[in-house]
């Protein structure tokens, strides 16, 4: 075969891939003799052959993954550069990645034999093993994750030999010169739950991607995929399976109980090792009395690509089929694949900055926004509808949306204007309000708008507009909400008061009581509405099974768009922008942000996941007001960006919100009271989020014994004050201690 160009000592023969990184040739090494050996070369870009820190990290990684030499896993030969154009020569495996061999599966209809999936995986974990093992030249462990196990990284040769590619670029690829942690590593669809979360992560994250990977291979379905990325990482971070199985009855119990284990959301009951996956494997397949060998493989690949005839290469990419409602998605090719697989996609960029710009969020003014009211809304009146999805399918729904948003009401964001004048509801206007443009003010001069009628009614169903706030129609005078009777009947609440629902808790809110409030639904696991209003603000909380799936405020200014522009994610322009573009997405703004390249879809995650975050928290800044809890009443949206553990919220905001100063007066009367611990049978402290500084205090407040002991020998200054009655209150409301009257 003819050269298309030389790179050193390799000629190019052959372009078989390319990436946002690298282009992917067959090549050969020529040498005296008459010595040929084929390769295969990837070539860095040149955009990245000009970055030094790349660079640099991508020298350390082939450094330590070239002494990775094991027979299921592609070797790296070397890393070197010409003219400044640096390659990466590995081993040449002639045979399909598994994607591609799935895809084919797919396509002629065609399952996977369930011992030759099992045995393929069973490879590739010995690959992982060794690499989770491996050591330098010096002994000490070179502590390697894949982190990027997915289909397109398995390679079978046409002899029936497994192998695991792409160790070092992958891992090089996603590094950078802030660092490991600020960055979303592999293809969304076969992270761990951990990586989704942003969490340090393990070699267990590896085996739980191989866990999709065998799915996939034995039912040729896409496990995680969703319609956006956005719910594909919500998919993956609930690691809903259950359902999945009844879909399959070829799937025995056993080999149900191993994917449980692999896929478990909680990494601490997952396999701990490649080995122990492996072995699960292997012992499944002797129970079924199957033996199996490469040359079985190979007859399986041949068969498939019809090898004999010529066919092996007749295969398109199609188009990506994603699945509708209450489907599972096909194997799709969505890259052309290569003999040793895809080159690498280009990598996320870093979020250190955006995380530090999210940090304000914390000294936000801003209790608790209805970014839901806003961002996560049911569709109603003319706006596009959404088919549902099943809750067991696709976990959750969501609909990232500013839909009451217009382009001309980004102007108007936090407008003052002078005092309302409350009128009278014109008889034309409860007659129709159908075409005409809202603006809506609350108590503390906000203005919001214009939105149409539509919208208004999204605003009014999910609590986000109060019946006390104003309204003004089409520059008219300001009415109260609950004035317009056509709008009034569509809250929520009035619906409550309809039905003649009442509430089974209710009373004052104070800093000190507001822990016990929530404990009182979680640990029931009670599902329903829990109100919060303080004079003309309003929070709710819906819950489900005591856990939160959704805030709700009437506070404009913390939706979607403007808790985004705040914070300097966007500017006005991305913003008027996205919001032109969010019809076609049935109103979603965060999909129109991620559609137009705004917002990385990883991150508009962990925004809402923060948006969510600091709505919770600042209802323990609120001291007055009233609360009620409704059970039964159902979530407006499907569910909370956020896998939220209620105690954790708890501790953090009691330790952000409430201080010593707050609590003095509560404690007075048990100052001088005999602390014990008790015994709760929904909670232990072991389960509490509590840190070092926590920890510390309870075990001076068990040797002092009362509070004011503890007050007069332990602590020396304001924070280790704060500290002590922070443990407190949370221990006390949380039903872990009680306090004795000295006799």
């Amino acid at each position: 075969m003819k050269a298309l160009q030389t790179l050193g000592k390799y000629e190019l023969l052959e372009k078989i891939g390319a990436g946002g990184m690298a282009e992917v040739y067959k090549a050969r090494l020529t040498g005296v003799e008459g010595f040929q050996k084929i390769v295969v070369v990837k070539k860095i870009l040149p955009g990245y052959a000009r970055n030094l820190s790349f660079i640099k990290m991508l020298i350390e990684e082939a450094k330590l993954t070239s002494v990775l030499q094991h027979p299921n896993i592609v070797s790296i030969f070397e890393l070197d550069s010409v003219d400044q154009q640096y390659y990466i020569a590995m081993e040449f495996v002639d045979g399909r990645d598994l994607l591609k061999i799935l895809a084919r599966c797919a396509e002629r209809k065609i399952r996977v034999p369930v011992d030759l999936a099992c045995y393929i995986i069973s490879e590739v974990c010995s690959g992982l093993h060794y690499a989770h093992r491996a050591k330098d030249i010096y002994g000490n462990p070179l502590n390697i994750i894949h982190r990027d196990v997915s289909p397109s990284n398995v390679i079978v040769s046409w002899d029936g030999h497994v192998k695991i590619m792409d160790f070092g670029v992958a891992k090089a690829r996603t590094e950078d010169s802030k660092g490991s942690k600020n960055v979303l590593r592999g293809k969304l669809g076969y992270m761990s739950p951990e990586q989704v979360k942003g969490e340090d992560i393990d070699r267990r994250s590896d085996l739980f991607s191989l866990g999709i990977v065998l799915f996939e291979t034995l039912t040729l379905k896409r496990l995680f995929l969703g319609r956006t990325d956005l719910e594909t990482l919500i998919n993956v971070r609930d690691a809903n399976i259950e359902k999945k199985f009844k879909k399959y009855p070829f799937l025995d119990e056993p080999l149900k109980d191993l994917l449980r284990k692999a896929l478990s959301r909680d990494r601490e009951t997952r396999f701990s090792t490649a080995l122990e996956f492996q072995n699960a494997l292997n012992d499944y397949l002797f129970q079924k009395k199957q033996r199996l060998d490469p040359s079985k493989i190979s007859q399986f690949l041949d068969s498939v690509f019809d090898k004999a005839s010529g066919d092996e290469d007749n295969l398109m990419p199609r188009p990506r089929k994603v699945a509708g409602p209450g489907e599972d998605s096909e194997i799709e090719l969505d890259a052309p694949s290569t003999i040793v697989g895809r080159p690498e996609e280009k990598s996320e960029p870093s979020i250190e900055e955006l995380s530090r710009q999210l940090q304000e969020a914390s000294r936000m003014n801003a209790a608790d926004p209805k970014t839901d009211a806003g961002t996560v809304t049911p569709r109603s009146g003319t706006a596009q509808k959404r088919p549902k999805v099943p809750r067991e399918e696709y976990s959750t729904e969501y609909s990232y949306t500013l839909k009451e948003e217009s382009s001309a009401s980004i102007a108007v964001f936090g407008s003052k204007e002078s005092s309302p004048r409350v009128g009278q509801e014109p008889e034309a206007i409860s007659a129709s309000l159908d075409g005409q443009n809202f603006r809506l003010r609350n108590t503390s001069g906000y203005v919001f708008g214009p939105v149409d009628y539509s919208n208004l009614v999204n605003l009014v169903q999910t609590g986000a507009v109060s019946e006390e706030e104003f309204v003004s129609i089409d520059g008219g005078e300001w009415l109260r909400v609950r004035e317009l009777t056509t709008v009034r009947s569509l809250s929520p609440n009035e619906a409550l008061r309809t039905k003649g629902i009442t509430p089974i808790y209710s009373g004052s809110t104070s800093k000190s009581g507001i822990v016990r409030v929530f404990y009182q639904i979680a640990s029931r696991q009670l599902s329903g509405k829990l109100r919060f209003v303080q004079g003309s603000a309003q929070k709710e909380f819906y819950f489900y099974k005591g856990k939160p799936k959704h805030v709700a405020s009437n506070l404009k200014q913390e939706l979607l768009g403007p808790f985004l522009l705040h914070r300097g994610i966007v500017d006005e322009n991305q913003m008027k922008s996205a919001l032109g573009k969010a019809a076609e997405f049935g109103g979603r703004l965060g999909d129109a942000l991620v559609s137009m390249g705004f917002v990385k879809p990883h991150e508009l995650y962990w925004l809402l996941d923060l948006q969510f975050r600091e709505k919770f928290l600042q209802i323990f800044k609120w001291d007055g007001g009233t609360y009620e809890f409704y059970e039964g009443v159902p979530c407006p949206v499907e569910m909370a960006p956020s896998d939220v553990d209620v105690y954790r919220y708890i501790v953090e905001g009691v330790r952000k919100h409430v201080a010593a100063s707050d609590l003095k007066s509560f404690f007075a009367p048990h100052e001088n009271s005999l602390i014990r611990p008790r015994k709760n049978s929904y909670l232990t402290m072991e389960k509490l989020p509590l840190n070092s500084k926590d920890q510390r205090m309870w075990a001076q407040v068990q040797r002092s014994r009362t509070i004011a002991t503890a007050l007069r020998d332990a602590v020396g200054n304001e924070e280790g004050k704060n500290t002590l009655y922070q443990l407190m209150l949370i221990l006390y409301q949380l039903e872990l201690i009680a306090f004795q009257p000295r006799k």
